[in-house]
């Protein structure tokens, strides 16, 4: 777009060893960016060499520190972002985390969101909806215990910080400086966004069993020094709605191999399962309601921004 200068970042760590798409993740970005900053932490795995394998003149990686044992509670997400996002030179900053892939029929979207956004200083966010697959490539949440929306796409104002383990963004008054400065919201107020139709195809728990537990068991023990064993079951699959849409093309290669493979884990339910929380009656509920009488909107949870579109006239403006 003519003036208008699009950053792209993320960060990772041992992505190879806990099988996350980001290579796919940032090449689904790619054409639509002018660069792409990656924070990428000591690893101990191929994490450096596949990046340096994506052909592209837009890549930066960032060598940065790791120190989980200071910034717990997964606050260490939030401050890798920081320090990706602090090299980003765009006016306009995609978010995407090491999971998370764009499907390339909603480039145009993202163009025009970003185009009509930039016109409007009120704006300082951008919302995209979810996809959460589960298990597999055919599993999709559409339950109230998973988020709908969230932050991906920000204004680059210095003062927009990551929150909480990364999974938003906040403006903050003082720049957060500790664990405890990522985790309040003191300081700092929700970001005004607008809402669109773009989506994220989120797969962090598409993998095999063993690599989700290992997952689980290595967040527990890095982060909130957890040492007990932890066990994870994906539970009954067969309640987590089938997904009938198209996956982004450049998942094309990675979706075969797990067929291939036939890499689906177990179904079966132990005889007495710790339900997941989205397993739980009352939540069950609670999606039922909220897909048959709401379209899926979400009730009562939590929203970290202020949608600018629900309260004045940029409503007819921002139909993304």
């Amino acid at each position: 777009m003519k003036n208008i200068r699009i950053s792209a970042f993320t960060f990772l760590r041992n992505a190879v060893d806990y099988d996350l798409p980001f290579v796919e993740s940032i090449s689904s970005a790619l054409p639509i960016v002018d660069e792409y900053i990656v924070a990428l932490a000591h690893s101990s795995d191929a994490t450096e060499e596949k990046l340096l394998q994506i052909e592209t003149d837009k890549l930066k990686i960032i060598s940065t520190d790791w120190i989980p044992e200071v910034y717990t509670r997964n606050t260490e997400y939030a401050r890798q972002t920081d320090l990706a996002k602090a090299h980003c030179t765009g006016h306009w900053l995609l978010y995407l985390q090491g999971d998370e892939v764009l499907h390339e029929e909603d480039h145009s979207k993202i163009m025009r969101a970003i185009r009509k956004a930039h016109e409007h200083r009120d704006v300082e966010g951008i919302l995209f909806n979810f996809l959460h697959f589960w298990a597999d490539y055919r599993h999709v949440h559409r339950s109230h215990t998973w988020y709908k929306k969230e932050i991906r796409l920000i204004r680059n104002l210095p003062e927009i910080h990551s929150w909480r383990d990364a999974q938003s963004f906040r403006f903050f008054h003082i720049p957060p400086k500790s664990p405890a400065d990522y985790l309040s919201k003191h300081h700092s107020r929700k970001l005004r966004v607008i809402d669109s139709s773009i989506r994220i195809f989120h797969y962090g728990h598409v993998k095999k069993i063993e690599l989700q537990h290992k997952k689980v068991q290595d967040a527990a023990n890095t982060f909130y020094q957890n040492k007990k064993t932890i066990s994870f079951d994906f539970g009954n699959i067969h309640n987590v709605p089938l997904y009938t849409g198209t996956h982004p093309a450049v998942m094309k290669d990675r979706i075969a191999e797990f067929e291939k493979n036939q890499a689906h884990p177990s179904f079966k339910n132990k005889p007495n399962p710790k339900l997941h929380k989205h397993e739980r009656l009352k939540y069950r509920l609670l999606s039922w309601v909220e897909n048959t009488f709401f379209g899926g909107r979400q009730l009562f949870g939590f929203k970290n921004f202020t949608l600018l579109s629900k309260a004045c006239e940029l409503k007819e403006k921002f139909k993304i």
